[in-house]
Order: structure tokens, then C-alpha cells, then sequence
């Protein structure tokens, strides 16, 4: 199984973090995602700033890295921790909320819909990666197979969190239920199966978290893609979220500023050019770029980078 991944530890006070951080590290997870959760977004455009204000930074959340040593010992740095910032989605009108910057700059950004055209924008046009599905109770909206379809094409997962089918017999019932109707009309290819816990018990193991994809009807493939395969898609479009205001710049490598020779490491470039003899190695090739019409000569390599420009 490739690395699993617990993407809702929800944010709470530091000790009990420490314990479910710990409890997850233990249990075989390799990355979780540390949750805030605003229950309704009310603001309205007048109100921007002062909504702004109470949502906390997304630094805030992670425990730092003294913390993490004492907590995990020599492995902590194979432990990967990451922000996550989840809604309620009530009203379209206030939506525009999820797309300011202090949202944007969290790792993860999930949105948990309760009307049919909050649960239409959601997969259509907001700026996401996770939707949350709250299966424990009858879904608010209907679920059609065309919408669910766009925000696939978006690349948004679908979560379904556990704990709470732990908690309560009832809850569980519903959970089964409504994950296998969804499952119908998702195929079970954009799930991710998350804790959501409130205390260090309530998580389960990466393996045990897969075989209850088996009650949803999940193939095996796909009840394991739901910790794993399915996380590590999430974490690279959250990046190309972050990254989507970016634009390419071409340069030659000899012209690089010295103060930016730390992008050669940042993009696995790295100044092991062959000799003149052997001819220049082509770093452009890395990046799609198609310089076999170029020359090289023995002045200076002719090999090219890609460096992203934050507008």
C-alpha cells in the first residue's frame, strides 16, 4: 500500500492534538490534515475584513517542528503535516468567502454543501478540493450523476469521514446507506475516507479504514485508492490551486541570478552537466520542453528552466 493519508484531524486543543497526531503516527499514517471548521459562512461583502479576521492563520494549526520531535522521536521528519480549512455551505450568496486569499493559502480547502445549488457550485465553479458529503443524516439534495461527473473533471474528491459511524449505532446506518447510493453514482473512483475524530480512540488503522470500503461497495482497489492514491491525487491539485495565478518565464541556466539557485534545487534540476566532450544534458526535456533543434557549444550549456512567477 502506498503511503496512507488522514486528511481530518479536526483542530482542538494542543494536548489532545498531540494525542491524535500521535495515535495516527503510530497507527502508520504519513501525512495528516489538521481541520478548522467554520460551521456557516454569514459575511457579507460589506463585512470582508472583519470575517477575515476570525479565521485564523493556517500556521497556526501545525504543531512546530520542536513539537513534532519530542512528540514522534527520530522519525518525525517522514511525517507530514498539513492545513486544512472546511465550510458549511448554507447560501450561495456568501460563497465568495472560500475564494479570499487567508482561505486559499490552507493546504486543503473542503466545502460540506446543504442545498442543491450549494452542492451545484461546489462541483461546478468554487475553488476546492474536497467535498464533503455528511452521510450520517438523509442528504439534503439529490445527488445527479452529470454534476458529480464536473467536479471530477475538476479533480474534487469526495470525503466520507468514520467517526461518527463509531459513535452510534444509528449514525452508522445511515452512513452505510447513504456511502453505497452516492458509490452508485460515483463508481467509487473519487472517495477519500477520513476520521474526522474528536478523540485519539476514535481513529482506526490505514488497513481497517480500507476493508470498510467493502460495506460501501468499494472493490479492494478502491477502498485502499481511498487512503492513499486518492489523497496523493488531492495534495497535487491543491497545488496546481495554489499555483493557478502563475506564470512560465524561460531562462538559460548561465543567466540565473545567484540569489535564485535555489530553484534549480526546488524543480530537481541540479548542475550535474555533462562534459563538452559528452555534450550538455537538456533539463529542459524534464518539463516537456522540445530543444532538440538547439545547439550546444562549448561557451555555456544551452539547457533551459522553467521558473514560476507569483503574480
Amino acid at each position: 500500500m502506498s503511503a496512507p493519508m488522514d486528511f481530518n484531524i479536526p483542530t482542538c486543543e494542543r494536548s489532545t492534538l498531540k494525542e491524535k497526531i500521535k495515535m495516527a503516527h503510530r497507527l502508520g499514517y504519513k501525512a495528516v490534515a489538521i481541520n478548522i471548521f467554520i460551521p456557516e459562512l454569514t459575511q457579507t461583502s460589506k463585512k470582508k475584513k472583519s470575517q477575515q479576521q476570525d479565521i485564523a492563520p493556517a500556521k497556526s494549526l501545525k504543531l512546530s517542528d520542536l513539537e513534532l520531535q519530542e512528540l514522534l522521536g527520530p522519525t518525525w521528519k517522514s511525517f507530514r503535516q498539513l492545513t486544512r480549512i472546511s465550510a458549511t455551505l448554507a447560501d450561495v450568496q456568501h460563497n465568495f468567502v472560500m475564494s479570499t486569499d487567508i482561505v486559499q493559502q490552507y493546504d486543503l480547502v473542503a466545502v460540506q454543501p446543504t442545498t442543491d445549488k450549494t452542492f451545484y457550485q461546489a462541483c461546478t465553479a468554487l475553488n476546492v478540493d474536497i467535498i464533503t458529503l455528511d452521510v450520517t443524516e438523509k442528504l439534503p439534495f439529490k445527488l445527479k450523476r452529470t454534476t458529480i461527473n464536473a467536479a471530477v473533471q475538476r479533480g474534487i474528491k469526495f470525503e466520507f469521514q468514520y467517526s461518527p459511524a463509531i459513535r452510534d449505532s444509528t449514525l452508522r446506518k445511515y452512513f452505510i446507506a447513504n456511502a453505497q447510493q452516492f458509490v452508485f453514482c460515483d463508481k467509487g473512483k473519487n472517495i477519500i475516507l477520513t476520521s474526522g475524530c474528536e478523540k485519539a480512540m476514535e481513529l482506526r488503522g490505514p488497513y481497517d479504514v480500507a476493508n470498510l470500503g467493502s460495506l460501501l461497495n468499494l472493490n479492494a482497489a478502491q477502498s485502499k485508492a481511498a487512503v492513499t492514491l486518492n489523497c496523493e491525487a488531492l495534495l497535487k491539485h491543491s497545488e496546481s490551486r495554489r499555483l493557478n495565478k502563475s506564470v512560465s518565464k524561460v531562462e538559460k541556466l548561465e543567466e540565473i541570478p545567484g540569489n535564485e539557485t535555489w530553484l534549480l534545487d526546488k524543480l530537481r534540476v541540479h548542475s550535474s552537466l555533462e562534459s563538452v566532450n559528452g555534450g550538455s544534458r537538456d533539463i529542459a526535456g524534464i518539463h516537456g520542453i522540445d530543444s532538440s533543434d538547439e545547439e550546444t557549444s562549448v561557451d555555456g550549456p544551452a539547457a533551459k528552466k522553467i521558473k514560476l512567477v507569483q503574480t
